[in-house]
């Protein structure tokens, strides 16, 4: 039996219809599907691709914010994150979000990989990375618009199972979420620093 072939889907055009600064753009795509059908209005949403970054201390704990978000009635917890600049490399988009966020360095990196959103409409990829063994090493110069506050998760070395507490915040974004998971599962493999 054959490997299956994949037939990709065929943009024909595409036309801007929204163009809101740096931060957003919507474009109206017409898609021809495999067996021949047209899509004359696929909306296509472009935000500039991010880089989320969680980092652990020494001690195994995990830091985030505790913030609002516009986007999310009540608080929130959040992963330090951002934008990636123009030209810039996603992993040093990470550690410079974790510097200016957090006043952050880590010395021992781990590439959770690269997600896209939606893959069906685009949106961005968000490049998320571990950062152990972080340490404060100076104050944080944030540029952030949401009052927010360093969150210290307990440690989940030594547990066999591990949660975010339910008392932390009232919704956890979706970002929050990957990386306490995956976190949990590299917790069999992050290197004790003691």
């Amino acid at each position: 039996m054959g490997q299956k072939v994949f037939r990709v889907w065929e943009t024909l055009s595409r036309k801007t219809i929204l163009e809101h600064g740096k931060f957003l753009k919507v474009e109206n795509h017409v898609i021809e599907l495999p067996n021949g059908t047209i899509i004359p209005d696929w909306a296509w949403i472009i935000i500039p691709d991010a880089a989320i970054v969680l980092p652990v201390t020494p001690e195994g704990k995990f830091l985030c914010f505790r913030q609002t978000k516009y986007a999310v009635q009540g608080t929130s917890l959040a992963p330090v994150g951002g934008m990636i600049e123009e030209n810039e490399d996603p992993f040093d988009a990470a550690k410079r979000e974790l510097s200016e966020e957090m006043g952050c360095e880590a010395s021992n990196w781990i590439n959770l990989g690269s997600y896209v959103l939606d893959p069906n409409r685009g949106i961005a990829t968000m490049h998320l990375f571990l950062a152990l063994d972080a340490r404060q090493i100076t104050s944080p110069d944030s540029d952030d618009l949401e009052d927010c506050l360093l969150y210290t998760s307990p440690s989940p070395r030594g547990r066999t199972r591990s949660r975010m507490p339910s008392s932390a915040c009232k919704k956890k974004t979706n970002k929050t979420y990957i990386f306490f998971t995956l976190s949990q599962l590299q917790t069999r493999t992050i290197p004790s620093s003691a």
